[in-house]
């Protein structure tokens, strides 16, 4: 009988070695491999988003990088929009909400006015820029940053001594329009939306929520407005009437701005461009009534109604106040308080042209014609600035436009130039 035979010591490498043959079984599983094939499809994944925000950005990543005299405007790039001569004009966008700081660090949330500014400043600082076309896109925002947009432009305005016109997008009302005033020319295209001159007072009320869920909010405050506008509660009549006050009193800023923008034209200067004379122009020319929207009274009648619109506007008392509109007080030279009645509707451009709220309507193309007359330029090139997008930037969603929900979600109670449809 033959002698047993004895069991063939195989050492871990060996084994290792035969696993990986498959003569030993299982194959065996690193215990980093899974975090290699991660790690591996983040960068498969980090490479293809960036050839596809390259590819994207193409047209203005081949423009010329801006130096800047501060960080922000040192990234800056220029790229052509439209060939055309050794003479430009810039072209500026104004998109989304209008606010002032970010809402958010990570959701990049507001509408970047420093990065507007910095455009504003290029083209005003180089020579062969002649004028600027701004375009608006916007429902509007807050009261303050509204007021401070216009208030940079009306300064810009008077240092570079450049004209600068309005190109309204799909919307351009309340605050947008607000700050259109302080340009030389207001321009819509056939299907903007418009108008929108008043205040809103927004915030949340929560108390019914919290009651049915039986929590209630407990404010213990030194004075009794000092929570006036909480969400926890309903304001009171007093409370109702101050907010009024506020509004009626940030109300007569927006006209008396509107107004002198509205203006600044001279009817000789009006008639070299060829664009509608809007006379004395004010706000009474908005009213509801104020231009008749029948059918019968379209082309020369219609617009000869429009023109009139100061007369159609009755002036009432203070103890007649319509439910379908507010009143609003103006005082006129003799210190006696007259009300009129204007509901802060929206206009279509044509609507808007026939008020006098807007002096042209058209495309891209006659926005450069008109521009180029008011700058004495032929062929200008037109060019536009950007940031170059990083991967981060596009993954912290910097591209974001800020949205009419942002100023409710991270904020409290705000006044705002702000058409809250779209």
């Amino acid at each position: 009988m033959p002698p047993p035979r004895k069991a063939k010591h195989i050492s871990q490498f060996e084994r290792a070695g035969h696993e990986r043959q498959g003569l030993g079984g299982r194959r065996s599983q690193g215990p980093g491999s899974g975090a290699i094939w991660i790690l591996a499809i983040l960068l498969v994944l980090s490479v293809f988003l960036n050839i596809v925000l390259g590819t994207s950005a193409a047209g203005r990543t081949a423009g010329t990088r801006i130096p800047g005299s501060t960080s922000s405007r040192a990234g800056i790039i220029e790229y052509e929009v439209s060939p055309g001569g050794e003479d430009k004009v810039a072209l500026i966008e104004l998109s989304g909400v209008i606010q002032e700081g970010l809402g958010s660090m990570f959701l990049g949330v507001g509408s970047d006015l420093e990065f507007l500014k910095d455009q504003f400043e290029i083209a005003g600082d180089r020579d062969e820029i002649k004028a600027v076309i701004f375009k608006i896109n916007s429902p509007g925002g807050t009261v303050t940053a509204s007021d401070n947009f216009h208030h940079y432009l009306e300064d810009w305005r008077k240092f570079y001594q450049k004209p600068v016109i309005v190109f309204m997008g799909d919307v351009c009302a309340s605050g947008g329009v607000y700050i259109a005033s302080a340009c030389d020319v207001l321009m819509a295209q056939p299907t903007t939306t418009t108008g929108s001159v008043g205040v809103i007072l927004s915030f949340f009320q929560v108390q019914k929520l919290l009651g049915d869920l039986g929590v209630e909010s407990i404010n213990i405050t030194s004075g009794e407005f000092k929570d006036m506008g909480s969400m926890y509660r309903a304001p009171s009549a007093e409370e109702d009437a101050l907010f009024h006050d506020m509004i009626d009193e940030m109300y007569g800023r927006f006209v008396e701005l509107v107004e002198g923008g509205r203006n600044r034209l001279s009817d000789s200067q009006r008639s070299r461009l060829k664009l509608p004379s809007v006379g004395n122009w004010t706000i009474d020319r908005l009213a509801y009534g104020a231009a008749d929207d029948d059918a019968d009274n379209a082309g020369a009648g219609k617009q000869g109604s429009a023109e009139s619109g100061d007369e159609s506007t009755d002036e009432v008392q203070s103890d007649e106040l319509d439910d379908d509109g507010v009143l609003h007080a103006n005082s006129d030279e003799s210190g006696s308080v007259a009300f009129r009645k204007d509901t802060g509707m929206v206009f279509t451009a044509t609507q808007a042209l026939e008020r006098g709220l807007i002096d042209q309507i058209g495309y891209f193309e006659d926005a450069v014609k008109l521009i180029s007359k008011i700058a004495g330029v032929s062929n200008p090139t037109i060019v536009s600035y950007a940031m170059p997008v990083t991967f981060f930037d596009a993954l912290m969603g910097a591209e974001r436009q800020p949205t009419i929900m942002d100023l409710k979600m991270y904020s409290g109670p705000k006044f705002l130039y702000l058409w809250p449809a779209p």
